[in-house]
């Protein structure tokens, strides 16, 4: 017996008959109350561990207004077949099947046969909160085009790692856009939007079509509304999509690919964002792809006009102009603005790992180990500081093998990084 069949058995004794009675209710409601449908889509690829859990999370929705709709990407499993039961348990569940050709083209596909243009998103892996919908819905009637809630982190097994991802309290619908070409604040799990058609998915996209898809959503002005609560538990694991950094990176540059950089310049001048700002945003944006050619001018104007009274620009203008200036081996200089940084008060981990491979590559061993002790102290999650103490520990002495690590660390880690 399958695993979802037993979990039916064990929960339809009650809940099947009353599944089915709020499935044969739901045009009723949407045509006399008006009530948003929602269409969920899911990417399925080889997940039959995890869709009984995140199937039961929509069956206990307290909103009763939507589909789920599992787009099975030539999974080899027993996926489709778990999902067949599923759907014969409730009628709100569909069952679409394609060829393995990748996360893009499933959420492509699911968008093509949904119902309704309020689209919510949720991985195979992850479990919806049982007010999801309902927050969703709440927003959506507030004015809402695109919503972004937190989520809470949670094992391979489901247990609560304690957790919580949420919004930095320094980004606003004026400046979510900007902050969007930096990285990505989305999380296409704890993704809703209301799709209007005004532009195509990139289907090269691969493991960050939820940058993809927001980036482009902001560019046109979508309205952007941030729920203030866990809308859903995250699963991390080494089979996230998201956990390889260096496939996503190659994502980015592929959605990136779409846009000409000075056309952006412009488009975001005209918006009203001023020079600074913008240099700033789009030189951390292809330095993060290693486009260093563009990056570079970009970053360059951005230290011409920087604001030393914004210290969370600061920090990062001159961080990532370190960055810049380490990847094309000027490592004095790259040293001196970590230094700087330090001197005017700034105790961002990734800023001291970097002095401490700064002083490796000065054969100042000593000193690097304390700087990596201070990172860690900071960060003790911090996977390139534990990797360049080890180093050190069993005095390894090719400075090529240490970690720089080219992005300021966000407060809470989420991923396992995937060599």
């Amino acid at each position: 017996m399958s695993p979802f069949l037993f979990g039916c058995q064990f929960m339809l004794v009650n809940l099947l008959n009353y599944s089915i009675s709020i499935t044969s209710q739901i045009k009723r409601v949407v045509s006399m109350s008006g009530q948003l449908f929602f269409s969920i889509i899911t990417p399925v690829y080889n997940g039959e561990k995890f869709l009984n859990e995140n199937a039961q999370s929509w069956l206990k929705q307290t909103y009763p207004n939507f589909e789920v709709i599992y787009v099975d990407d030539g999974s080899s499993d027993n996926s489709r077949n778990l999902i067949e039961e599923i759907v014969k348990c409730d009628q709100r569940f569909k069952l679409v099947c394609q060829d393995h050709v990748g996360i893009a083209q499933a959420i492509k596909r699911g968008i093509q046969e949904a119902g309704s243009n309020y689209i919510v998103f949720m991985d195979q892996d992850d479990i919806a909160m049982p007010w999801r919908l309902e927050k969703t819905a709440e927003a959506f009637a507030n004015g809402a085009e695109l919503i972004m809630g937190d989520y809470e982190i949670i094992d391979e097994f489901g247990k609560p790692t304690g957790r919580i991802v949420s919004f930095p309290s320094f980004i606003t619908s004026e400046n979510l856009l900007l902050e969007q070409f930096k990285r990505t604040y989305f999380l296409g799990s704890a993704m809703a939007f209301k799709y209007k058609g005004d532009f195509e998915f990139h289907v090269d996209s691969g493991g960050a079509t939820d940058y993809d898809i927001s980036l482009k959503m902001l560019l046109r002005d979508y309205q952007f509304v941030y729920i203030p609560d866990i809308l859903i538990r995250y699963r991390v694991h080494n089979r996230n999509t998201s956990a390889n950094y260096s496939k996503q990176k190659q994502d980015v540059k592929t959605i990136f690919s779409q846009y000409e950089h000075q056309e952006l310049f412009q488009h975001l001048l005209q918006k009203g964002f001023n020079p600074f700002e913008v240099s700033l945003s789009l030189g951390i944006c292809y330095l993060f792809q290693n486009n260093l050619d563009v990056a570079s001018p970009y970053l360059q104007k951005a230290m011409l006009l920087i604001d030393q009274s914004d210290r969370r620009t600061y920090q990062e203008c001159m961080f990532y102009n370190s960055v810049l200036y380490f990847l094309l081996d000027a490592y004095d200089k790259s040293f001196e603005l970590l230094h700087d940084l330090v001197k005017k008060g700034y105790n961002n981990p990734s800023i001291f790992n970097n002095i401490g491979v700064m002083l490796v590559y000065f054969d100042q061993i000593a000193k690097a180990k304390d700087w990596f002790n201070q990172a860690r102290d900071l960060n003790k999650q911090y996977s390139d500081v534990a990797h360049n103490l080890k180093l050190l520990n069993d005095n390894h002495v090719d400075y090529r093998d240490y970690k720089f690590t080219t992005r300021l660390l966000r407060e809470v880690l989420t991923h396992i990084q995937i060599k």
